[in-house]
């Protein structure tokens, strides 16, 4: 099999920029005030519960995983933006829960950002509506999925009871599902 390079070794280096920038800049947000606490002590920067990470160190870490100089990303190479989960951070730090009109202004963002920076990246919805029926969300996030993520890819169904409901979806939109992942029973 031929492998192609999916990323340009200067397409890496702007995104380690960009994560060097971000932990600079942003941080890390810390579930655990001790922990803050900890690193502060250690002489990190902290703002509330975020912990900022100078560039030199990050740099430094990164330089000490570079591989032989080959760039790793190779085709076939398969990723997805997405999370599941029923509530979303504000910028203020409170919770809202995720509604149908959240999630696909969501799909719609990641997907930009996903096209503006790596196109071949496939992308879905983040997170499940929660003015949706319970038996529903499932559906409304992957149709959701399906409307604003253009390169999106099926995924297993939620339950057994959308299953067919959800066949029929990505059916209708050209992406049939013909597999679902077979998990065993740990002991």
């Amino acid at each position: 099999m031929r492998y192609e390079y999916v990323f340009t070794d200067s397409q890496i280096d702007q995104m380690r920029g960009g994560a060097v920038s971000i932990l600079s800049e942003i941080g890390v947000k810390l579930g655990r005030r001790e922990l803050v606490d900890k690193l502060a002590a250690q002489g990190f920067r902290t703002s509330g519960n975020f912990v900022r990470i100078d560039k030199k160190i990050s740099l430094k870490k990164i330089e000490s995983q570079k591989g032989g100089g080959t760039t790793p990303f190779k085709r076939p190479f398969s990723a997805s933006i997405s999370a599941y989960p029923h509530t979303y951070e504000n910028i203020d730090g409170s919770l809202s829960k995720i509604t149908t009109e959240s999630n696909a202004a969501m799909g719609r963002f990641a997907a930009n950002a996903a096209q503006t920076i790596f196109p071949n990246i496939s992308v879905s919805c983040p997170g499940h509506p929660q003015d949706a029926p319970p038996d529903l969300q499932f559906l409304r996030h992957m149709a959701n999925s399906f409307i604003w993520c253009k390169d999106f890819y099926p995924m297993e169904p939620a339950s057994i009871k959308s299953a067919p409901y959800y066949f029929e979806l990505c059916e209708a939109m050209g992406k049939p599902v013909s597999g679902v992942p077979i998990c065993r029973i740990s002991a």
